[in-house]
């Protein structure tokens, strides 16, 4: 098995990318996972594979420690289809080759039959301008998870406190919902196009290291470019996390 295994080159990879895209298309035709109306929302993320052989190629240690893959992989939601995969090394960063395999999956999306809107949602580990353009360009909405940078939290803290909403949440103490808009990517330069920001604002559970710091509240953002309120945007970008963790399960 390792013999023949090992007469795959990156071009063979390539033409199985191909076949499964057909297979895709083909499911997709017959009434399996496709919404009616051809429109789609795709979870994209990394995940940690671990290997055990020393020598097996890629095989690296990662910021998790682990010695393994690190590959991306792009889900269909809710039909949970996987509609693309790339295998890179262990030590791959999060966003490297993150935008070209964006421009796959959509591509992949379209030829199988997604004719209807695209919807990408995405943690802070692909919060990068070239993800972010390349999903503008490729004119498909998306929903990333922001960095919290000093700026950023800057941000948030100067919304009006009448500019939030209360939400139902896990914690007893609840968490507020607001919008505000961003210059993500900014880096000093003028001109930078403003982007919607929603934020969501959590209390400190009592008694906890932040609550006995002082910390008012812990932020969590993301830029989006979709519409809708700002209650039902964070409901969904919050699903993303469901589907993160059944990514990260992944095993090859």
């Amino acid at each position: 098995v390792g013999i023949f295994l090992r007469g795959f080159s990156a071009g063979h990879a390539r033409q199985l990318d191909v076949v499964s895209g057909e297979m895709l298309r083909r499911a997709w035709q017959k009434g399996a996972g496709l919404p009616p109306d051809g429109s789609l929302t795709i979870d994209v993320d990394s995940t940690i594979c671990e290997t055990y052989g020393l020598q097996k190629q890629g095989g690296r240690f990662g910021y998790t420690h682990v010695r393994g893959y690190h590959p991306l992989v792009a889900i269909a939601s809710p039909s949970g289809d996987t509609l693309h995969a790339r295998l890179r090394g262990g030590n791959a960063h999060t966003t490297r080759n993150a935008a070209s395999f964006l421009k796959e999956t959509f591509a992949r999306a379209r030829y199988a039959g997604a004719t209807g809107r695209l919807t990408v949602r995405m943690d802070s580990g692909f919060y990068n301008e070239k993800v972010m353009n390349v999903c503008e360009r490729s004119h498909v909405r998306y929903s990333i998870t922001a960095k919290m940078s000093p700026a950023l939290h800057t941000a948030c803290e100067a919304i009006p406190e009448k500019g939030w909403t209360a939400i139902e949440y896990p914690f007893d103490d609840g968490a507020d919902v607001a919008e505000t808009t961003y210059a993500a990517f900014s880096r000093g330069r003028a001109n930078t196009p403003l982007r919607r920001l929603i934020v969501r604002r959590v209390r400190p559970t009592p008694d906890s290291q932040l609550d006995l710091l002082g910390v008012k509240y812990t932020y969590h953002a993301f830029i989006t470019d979709r519409r809708g309120t700002t209650v039902d945007l964070d409901a969904d970008h919050r699903r993303h996390a469901q589907v993160e963790a059944g990514i990260r399960n992944l095993k090859y």
